[in-house]
Protein backbone atom coordinates (compact mmCIF):
# COMPACT_ATOMS: atom_id res chain seq x y z
CA UNK A 1 0.00 0.00 0.00
CA UNK A 2 1.00 3.44 -1.01
CA UNK A 3 -0.28 6.58 0.87
CA UNK A 4 0.72 9.65 -1.25
CA UNK A 5 0.31 13.21 1.12
CA UNK A 6 2.20 16.34 2.83
CA UNK A 7 3.57 16.38 6.36
CA UNK A 8 1.92 19.41 6.70
CA UNK A 9 -1.61 18.08 5.66
CA UNK A 10 -4.11 17.25 8.32
CA UNK A 11 -5.78 14.93 6.52
CA UNK A 12 -2.69 13.41 5.50
CA UNK A 13 -1.58 12.83 9.04
CA UNK A 14 -4.61 11.24 10.20
CA UNK A 15 -4.57 8.75 7.67
CA UNK A 16 -1.12 8.17 9.13
CA UNK A 17 -2.40 7.43 12.44
CA UNK A 18 -5.18 5.87 11.46
CA UNK A 19 -3.33 3.33 9.28
CA UNK A 20 -0.87 3.25 12.10
CA UNK A 21 -3.48 2.40 14.92
CA UNK A 22 -5.16 -0.33 12.42
CA UNK A 23 -1.92 -2.18 12.09
CA UNK A 24 -1.44 -1.41 8.14
CA UNK A 25 1.67 -1.50 6.44
CA UNK A 26 2.15 1.01 4.17
CA UNK A 27 4.80 3.32 2.25
CA UNK A 28 4.55 7.16 2.97
CA UNK A 29 5.60 9.75 0.03
CA UNK A 30 5.56 12.79 0.62
CA UNK A 31 4.24 14.62 -2.75
CA UNK A 32 5.49 18.11 -1.82
CA UNK A 33 9.15 16.69 -0.84
CA UNK A 34 9.59 14.31 -4.10
CA UNK A 35 6.37 15.62 -6.14
CA UNK A 36 4.39 13.26 -8.51
CA UNK A 37 5.50 12.21 -11.75
CA UNK A 38 2.86 13.18 -14.52
CA UNK A 39 2.85 9.46 -15.17
CA UNK A 40 0.95 8.71 -12.33
CA UNK A 41 -0.96 11.63 -12.27
CA UNK A 42 -2.16 10.50 -15.51
CA UNK A 43 -2.53 7.14 -14.29
CA UNK A 44 -4.98 8.31 -11.28
CA UNK A 45 -6.74 10.74 -14.06
CA UNK A 46 -7.42 7.40 -16.02
CA UNK A 47 -9.15 5.29 -13.32
CA UNK A 48 -10.68 8.29 -11.47
CA UNK A 49 -10.61 11.88 -13.58
CA UNK A 50 -8.68 14.54 -12.79
CA UNK A 51 -11.62 16.44 -11.59
CA UNK A 52 -11.72 14.14 -8.23
CA UNK A 53 -8.91 14.80 -7.38
CA UNK A 54 -7.86 18.71 -8.29
CA UNK A 55 -8.24 20.15 -4.96
CA UNK A 56 -10.31 23.24 -5.16
CA UNK A 57 -10.41 23.70 -1.67
CA UNK A 58 -6.98 25.31 -0.58
CA UNK A 59 -5.28 28.88 -0.83
CA UNK A 60 -2.79 27.48 -3.54
CA UNK A 61 -6.13 27.16 -5.77
CA UNK A 62 -7.89 30.48 -4.95
CA UNK A 63 -4.67 32.58 -5.46
CA UNK A 64 -4.42 31.26 -9.21
CA UNK A 65 -5.01 33.59 -11.27
CA UNK A 66 -8.61 33.42 -13.01
CA UNK A 67 -7.29 32.25 -16.67
CA UNK A 68 -5.28 29.50 -14.91
CA UNK A 69 -8.58 28.25 -13.33
CA UNK A 70 -10.06 28.32 -16.63
CA UNK A 71 -7.52 26.45 -18.09
CA UNK A 72 -7.19 23.71 -15.30
CA UNK A 73 -10.67 22.54 -16.63
CA UNK A 74 -9.03 21.08 -19.59
CA UNK A 75 -7.33 17.90 -18.21
CA UNK A 76 -4.00 18.25 -19.59
CA UNK A 77 -3.24 21.67 -18.44
CA UNK A 78 -4.58 20.88 -14.87
CA UNK A 79 -2.88 17.29 -14.94
CA UNK A 80 0.47 19.75 -15.60
CA UNK A 81 -0.28 21.91 -13.06
CA UNK A 82 -0.49 19.34 -10.71
CA UNK A 83 2.66 18.49 -11.36
CA UNK A 84 4.26 22.08 -10.61
CA UNK A 85 2.09 22.66 -7.72
CA UNK A 86 1.51 19.43 -5.94
CA UNK A 87 -0.38 20.94 -3.17
CA UNK A 88 -3.09 21.22 -6.03
CA UNK A 89 -3.58 16.94 -5.51
CA UNK A 90 -6.41 16.54 -3.19
CA UNK A 91 -4.84 14.28 0.41
CA UNK A 92 -4.04 11.93 0.94
CA UNK A 93 -4.08 9.27 -1.77
CA UNK A 94 -3.73 5.69 -1.28
CA UNK A 95 -3.08 3.22 -3.93
CA UNK A 96 -3.42 -0.63 -3.05
CA UNK A 97 -4.15 -3.39 -5.85
CA UNK A 98 -6.67 -1.85 -8.11
CA UNK A 99 -8.35 0.70 -5.55
CA UNK A 100 -7.54 4.66 -5.20
CA UNK A 101 -8.57 6.62 -2.55
CA UNK A 102 -8.87 10.46 -2.34
CA UNK A 103 -8.93 12.33 0.88
CA UNK A 104 -9.23 10.86 4.47
CA UNK A 105 -12.84 9.65 5.26
CA UNK A 106 -12.74 7.37 7.95
CA UNK A 107 -15.84 5.19 7.86
CA UNK A 108 -15.01 5.00 4.02
CA UNK A 109 -11.46 3.77 4.79
CA UNK A 110 -12.97 1.24 7.24
CA UNK A 111 -14.85 -0.28 4.96
CA UNK A 112 -12.43 0.00 1.81
CA UNK A 113 -8.95 -0.68 3.38
CA UNK A 114 -10.29 -2.45 6.71
CA UNK A 115 -12.53 -4.75 4.73
CA UNK A 116 -10.05 -5.71 2.28
CA UNK A 117 -8.01 -6.64 5.15
CA UNK A 118 -4.36 -5.74 4.11
CA UNK A 119 -2.54 -5.15 7.11
CA UNK A 120 0.27 -6.76 5.71
CA UNK A 121 0.37 -5.33 2.37
CA UNK A 122 2.77 -2.69 1.38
Amino acid sequence: MKLYGMTNCMKTLKAIEWLSANGITFKFLDIRKVGIEEDKILEWAEKAGFCTFLNKQIPTWTHLYPKEKMLALNEKYAIRLMCQKPALVKRPIVEYGEKLLFGFDEQSWEQDIRGDDHSTAS
